[in-house]
């Protein structure tokens, strides 16, 4: 059996540097070129490509003596580091990885694109008029990544792989945060995605503080079943100190009940799951039916190393930098309500 190598990011950062040994990161560097391999023009991004996680599971289809399964194993945590997937995603909104790293547009189906008659028996059918096909546009935005190491440190650790994984979980979360910001609140312009809370159209709801009541919750239900949401694909997203806040509220005074509970194994408002994060602004809250909602990803992530900059050679320092292109699109905004005070 063939023993496949383990996949080395500071390896492949090494190997970027002027007058490095390439061979050093043969495996690695190998892999990238397969995946440019899958774009379909030549994307004229900086750096060098980094695996996705699709990529790492099409790896596991392979013989296990040819070692592709094995390497597969090494290459997934880059992968999950470099890209994260988001509480957007975890909540259930569709998720659209594009080969493309050019502009795309989305087909939007909100309801005012159909349109239904009763017709009599031998009766003519009718014609259907004043239905518009629409569609949103949408361009990749760069969010850049970066974290640091020096050769002090990599001569001091004794075990390789233990610092790799500690510098994979720091990357991740770094990634993770500014990308769900601006998934949040993003502005659409500065090279930011248009986020929940900007986007025109979206439902609101208004609470009487900063901290809402259950009854101004169970509203905001209210709002998007009126506004035909599908109540079975909805999510509430919020702070985490907002969660943790209504934890501890009680739906009536002492009446026992808390505004968010623990049932069927996640946590609920009035039996809708709750996602909580930090990445949240604190004091709104969210209930979208996130089968409106797409996260657009336009080409794997790319790695930069930086080791010259800003005296950086001096003291023996590297940068990595992870970029990834993407965009957030919401195809019924009326299907997002965001409360606030």
């Amino acid at each position: 059996m063939k023993y496949g190598k383990r996949y080395s990011i500071i390896d492949l950062a090494e190997s970027m540097k002027p007058g490095a040994d390439l061979r050093l990161a043969k495996f690695e560097r190998g892999l990238s070129g397969m995946m440019e391999e899958t774009l379909p023009e030549k994307h004229g991004r900086a750096g060098v490509v980094m695996p996705s996680i699709k990529f790492a599971r099409d790896l596991e289809v392979g013989a296990i003596d040819g070692g592709q399964a094995i390497s597969a194993t090494t290459v997934l945590p880059v992968a999950k580091a470099c890209r994260p997937a988001t509480i957007i995603e975890d909540a259930g909104a569709r998720v659209v990885n594009l080969s493309s790293t050019t502009a795309a547009t989305l087909p939007v189906f909100d309801g005012s694109l159909t349109s239904t008659v009763w017709i009599s028996e031998g009766s003519a059918s009718p014609s259907f008029s004043n239905l518009t096909v629409k569609s949103i546009s949408s361009t990749p935005k760069c969010c850049a990544a970066r974290i640091a190491y020096s050769r002090r440190l990599m001569a001091g650790v004794s075990d390789r792989g233990a610092f790799e994984n500690a510098l994979l979980a720091e990357l991740r979360r770094a990634i993770k945060t500014q990308i769900e910001e601006k998934f949040f609140s993003g502005t659409g312009s500065t090279n930011q995605p248009l986020g929940l809370y900007s986007t025109p159209g979206v439902t609101t709801k208004s609470f009487g503080a900063a901290l809402p009541t259950h009854a101004e919750l169970v509203d905001m239900i209210h709002k998007l079943v009126d506004v035909n949401g599908d109540l079975a694909n909805s999510r509430f997203l919020m702070h985490s100190s907002d969660f943790a806040k209504l934890l501890d509220q009680q739906v009536t005074t002492n009446g026992g009940a808390t505004t968010v509970s623990y049932e069927g194994g996640q946590y609920r408002v009035a039996g809708v799951p709750v996602h909580q994060t930090t990445a949240a602004t604190e004091g709104k809250v969210v209930l979208a039916d996130m089968s409106k909602i797409s996260l657009i990803f336009y080409g794997p992530a790319h790695l930069l190393a930086d080791g010259f900059s800003g005296g950086k050679s001096t003291y023996g320092t590297t940068e990595l930098i992870v970029m990834n292109w993407l965009d957030s699109a919401i195809t019924d905004p009326a299907t997002v309500v965001i409360g606030s005070a």
